[in-house]
């Protein structure tokens, strides 16, 4: 399968790719949130979101204001019902405007669009 996020819809696109590289839409999964960068856990299957949540914010850029961060975990993304979950939130102060997120052994590590990185332990 291949995995594309819509920015513009909040949702991630799910195309299954056949056989001569063709690729067949599947369906789409609402996100609710302007998500960038895709990242499939080679475990479990969890397809997992670098995103944001209030794309003015990143657009404007204050430091006053910063943008905030959100990771998003969607399981099952191929059946019926697949489920989204908010994995790490926040307003901008402790770490702007994440774009991917990388799980290893337990570990996540969330990069950024112009700030720090963050590595942290998953629960």
């Amino acid at each position: 399968y291949i995995y594309v996020s819509d920015v513009l819809d909040h949702e991630v696109d799910v195309f299954e790719r056949l056989d001569g590289e063709q690729l067949v839409y599947v369906k789409s999964v609402a996100v609710g949130r302007l998500c960038e960068n895709i990242e499939v856990d080679h475990v479990t299957g969890d397809v997992w979101l670098g995103c944001h949540p209030d794309a003015t914010k990143l657009s404007k850029f204050d430091p006053e204001e910063p943008p905030g961060s959100e990771i998003i975990k969607i399981k099952s993304i191929i059946s019926d019902q697949p489920v989204v979950t908010l994995e790490y939130g926040d307003d901008g102060h402790e770490l702007m405007g994440s774009t991917v997120a990388v799980p290893y052994e337990g570990k996540l590590l969330i990069g950024t669009l112009f700030h720090k990185a963050l590595y942290c332990s998953l629960k």
